[in-house]
């Protein structure tokens, strides 16, 4: 249960944080373009609703990020997630969706759908660039801005 005080304290500092998001956002498209499959910049959402499993997440349809904010500890994480999930912007809705939708026998023989989050590619990816990445993100809005 996240504690009243901690909620009250991060709805105060929300136009900080969009600002830092969309610095986070623009530096992204900076770095790695823009997405070949969507028309504009992702829009972005700051949750502050509790959610247990999920700290950020990609709206393909929607062309938004949507940010649960009461999960992010550190600066450091929310330009983690804000990296991951634009890289998500940048990927195909197709072929991630193939990765996430397999159909596969169970042992009666019958198709069943499953979702494995952790064996995705484009999951691997997005991680795999978002971590490698969040650093030298940090470092350049730092050091241009100020702002982190």
């Amino acid at each position: 249960m996240i504690s009243k005080k901690r909620i009250k304290r991060l709805e105060s500092k929300k136009t900080q944080l969009s600002n830092i998001i969309d610095d986070v956002i623009y530096w992204c498209s900076q770095n790695f373009g823009k997405s070949k499959y969507h028309r504009d910049i992702p829009e972005f959402y700051i949750s502050f609703e509790e959610e247990e499993d999920a700290v950020a997440e990609y709206d393909f349809e929607d062309n938004e990020i949507t940010l649960h904010i009461l999960n992010i500890k550190t600066m450091k994480e929310l330009c983690t997630n804000v990296i991951h999930e634009y890289i998500h912007y940048l990927q195909p809705k197709s072929w991630y969706k193939r990765y996430t939708n397999i159909i596969v026998k169970n042992s009666n023989n019958n198709k069943v759908s499953y979702t494995d989050y952790f064996s995705n590619p484009y999951e691997f990816e997005a991680k795999y660039l978002s971590e490698l990445e969040v650093d030298y993100c940090m470092f350049d809005l730092k050091t241009k801005s100020g702002k982190i």
